[in-house]
């Protein structure tokens, strides 16, 4: 048989360096779960785009209410949406920096009129100064995206706002690797002395607040990649809630794995501004008014995976 091919780059740098870095904290001890990213990031000097290294490195943080995670009952379903649209917003913003279409106008139209005005004493001339200014754009961005990671997620809990918070990393190397996932060709990246195994890492890892898709490349250069889910296990609730929950839970970590592998991402961005101001007989008044429409998704159809399996179920505290 053909041997495996070796790939590596900055990508798969930073997904070796994320699988060494020490758990993340819990969401009470974060203040700000994006700042808490973005200074991890900074402190391994990594840039937004790397031309040397070829890696992308993209921060994305989404929030919701929630006055107490304790006593709110659907807090792990809203965080495990939370964690999606983090990381397809994250998505998004990658397949922008590398093509986007865009329609923009700018008008400003301006007009000066006099008027005359009777008043029982005499007639006064007025002018009346009429500007009208409009500003739209759109963005449309679409391409496939393959081996795109997490390699950092905080979490937290703050003035009523849940907030979760990832760093997402994309290079050439992490998508041929993903791709051969899909065309069944042989691709390692370099092994590592001193590496950990799968099951090594899987120990060291607190999952009680990861969540997402994510690769780890062990100490023989073999890439996997995971999905990470989580659903509420409380005592109180009924054995049909706590098995749907499971259920899900490992549904939303397969979809999570295989948008990992592959992601038809689509971004649909639209603005428009207006303003009108009206200046008559040296008294101004200004009106304004701003739309904004954004869709952003991700899909696939007929992936197919093989060798997909659970390596880690526990029960554990959030």
């Amino acid at each position: 048989s053909a041997a495996a091919e070796v790939v590596n780059d900055g990508g798969v740098e930073a997904v070796r360096q994320a699988a060494e870095a020490a758990p993340q904290e819990p969401p009470v001890k974060i203040k700000n779960a994006k700042d808490e990213v973005t200074a991890w990031v900074k402190g391994k000097k990594w840039k937004r785009w790397d031309s040397k290294k070829k890696r992308f490195v993209q921060i994305s943080a989404e929030e919701f209410d929630c006055e107490d995670p304790a006593k709110v009952q659907n807090v792990m379903v809203q965080r495990d949406m939370a964690v999606k649209r983090a990381v397809l917003m994250a998505k998004s913003e990658i397949i922008q920096a590398i093509k986007t279409e865009i329609d923009a106008e700018d008008i400003v139209s301006a007009m000066a009129t006099p008027a005359m005005t009777q008043t029982e004493q005499n007639e006064l001339l007025q002018r009346v100064q009429k500007m009208k200014q409009s500003s739209a754009a759109e963005f449309r961005a679409e391409m496939p995206l393959f081996g795109a990671t997490c390699v950092r997620q905080s979490e937290s809990w703050n003035r009523g706002k849940y907030q979760v918070a990832i760093a997402l990393v994309w290079s050439p190397a992490l998508e041929r690797s993903a791709r051969a996932i899909i065309t069944g060709n042989k691709i390692v990246c370099k092994p590592k002395e001193n590496g950990k195994s799968i099951e090594e890492w899987l120990e060291a890892v607190n999952p009680a607040f990861m969540s997402g898709p994510i690769q780890f490349v062990d100490a023989d250069g073999t890439r996997w990649f995971l999905g990470i889910s989580a659903g509420a296990a409380d005592e109180d609730l009924d054995s049909i809630t706590l098995r749907t929950n499971r259920k899900i839970a490992d549904l939303s970590a397969k979809q999570m794995l295989a948008f990992s592998i592959w992601g038809d991402v689509k971004s649909n961005e639209a603005m428009r501004q207006e303003l009108a101001a009206k200046t008559m007989d040296g008294k101004s008044s200004t009106e304004v008014a701003q739309w904004l429409e954004s869709k952003v998704s991700q899909s696939i159809k007929g992936l197919p995976l093989r060798g997909m399996s659970q390596l880690l179920s526990e029960e554990v505290d959030h």
